[in-house]
Parts: C-alpha cells; sequence; structure tokens
C-alpha cells in the first residue's frame, strides 16, 4: 500500500467484510483489509475509527489493528510518538463503558497491556 486510504474507503472495506451477499466481495475486502493492517497507515486509521465511534464493525476492526500493531509492528513507530499513542489508548479505554459491546470489551485486556508496554518504555 503505497498511500492512505481515505477512512470512507476503509469503512466501505469493513461494510463489504460484513455485509456484502457474495461471498467473493467479502473475500476481496478481508484480503484489501488485510494488507491495510500490515501497512504503516493503519495505526492513524485505526485510531481515527476508534475516535469516529461510528459501528461496532468499524470498532472492531479498529481496535484489533491497534492491538496487533503493537503487538508485531511496534518498531514501526518513531519513539517520539509512543506518548501520543499511550494518551490516545488511555482515551479510547476511558470511553468504554457499561453499554460498550463485548466485541469490543474482549479486546480491551490486550490493549490494557500494550498501554503498559508503551508506559513502560
Amino acid at each position: 500500500m503505497d498511500s492512505a486510504p481515505s477512512i470512507e474507503t476503509v469503512l466501505q472495506a469493513i461494510h463489504a467484510l460484513y455485509h456484502h451477499p457474495d461471498p467473493a466481495g467479502k473475500e476481496k475486502a478481508s484480503v484489501w483489509l488485510g494488507e491495510l493492517q500490515k501497512s504503516v497507515f493503519a495505526w492513524q486509521i485505526a485510531d481515527h475509527l476508534l475516535q469516529q465511534n461510528r459501528d461496532l464493525e468499524s470498532c472492531y476492526i479498529a481496535a484489533q489493528t491497534m492491538r496487533t500493531k503493537i503487538q508485531y509492528a511496534f518498531h514501526e513507530l518513531p519513539p517520539a510518538t509512543h506518548q501520543s499513542l499511550r494518551n490516545s489508548l488511555l482515551d479510547h479505554i476511558s470511553k468504554t463503558n457499561a453499554g460498550t459491546n463485548q466485541v469490543i470489551v474482549t479486546q480491551i485486556p490486550q490493549v490494557q497491556k500494550c498501554y503498559f508496554k508503551i508506559n513502560s518504555l
């Protein structure tokens, strides 16, 4: 992926992944989203999707992406951005409540572990 896709393009891919009537369309969206998750652009896009809190599917993909990026691609981030990421994670975690969907809540322990990893640097 040579450049960052628009948030709208990402949202369309997420929608296709969950709602496209043709399995080939779902597979195409899955492959594209997988490539996005491997890219350096995934950091900012995942953070933006979490901030938007638009729907369950986009929040789940964003939380999963953020967790995976921190676990396996943390080296992509310059040290100067660690504090900003830590603050963003805290902000996202602080916005969860009893009404937060369980699918998202299952990601929180992993994100909290990532927060502590960043905080110890």
